[in-house]
């Protein structure tokens, strides 16, 4: 998912004129698993981890499985749940 998202030219296009941004959140406990990922994610996305859990033990989002993908609009209103990266480049192309 992650390579994807990084060689997707819309992506990175809307990434650099700031109408998308990225937001890569790790919802476990284990941060060393996480940590060993750190050089893979661009500098331009948002890159943290659920230090609480509440995403987890409030079931805020379906998480099914690590990655899963959410495209929010402005409002923070989900347009897409769980969706490959493909779909969402495409719901990108035809709703920039």
């Amino acid at each position: 998912a992650i390579a994807a998202l990084k060689g997707s030219p819309t992506i990175s296009k809307l990434i650099a004129e700031k109408k998308l941004s990225v937001l890569a959140l790790y919802p476990d406990e284990e941060l060393e698993e996480w940590q060993k990922h750190q050089n893979e994610f661009p500098d331009q996305w948002i890159n943290g981890y659920d230090k609480k859990l509440t995403i987890k033990t409030e079931s805020r989002y379906d998480l099914r499985a690590i990655p899963t993908l959410y495209l929010l609009d402005k409002d923070k209103v989900v347009l897409l749940k769980d969706a490959p990266a493909v779909a969402i480049e495409e719901y990108l192309n035809i709703h920039p």
